[in-house]
């Protein structure tokens, strides 16, 4: 396994990144696929970024979310 972004401490198979690499070359593709790669259905279904709403959706995983996206993680007060 190796680490989706060197330090990121997510990790993935060989076989997963050339999936992403193979599934489409723009930025908007390669996202959505890794997100498909990193999350189960039923966890992307009942979540979203920063959790709460009326649903009472479940954050996902921040770190996981920092790695696919270089999105900076916000620490929590």
């Amino acid at each position: 396994m190796e680490e989706v972004v060197i330090g990121s401490g997510v990790f993935w198979y060989p076989s997963q990144r050339l999936n992403t690499l193979a599934e489409g070359k723009t930025i908007g593709t390669m996202t959505s696929y890794l997100v498909d790669v990193m999350f189960s259905k039923e966890k992307l279904s009942a979540s979203n970024l920063k959790g709460g709403g009326n649903c009472g959706y479940q954050q996902l995983c921040p770190k996981t979310v920092h790695a696919i996206t270089g999105m900076p993680l916000k620490e929590k007060d």
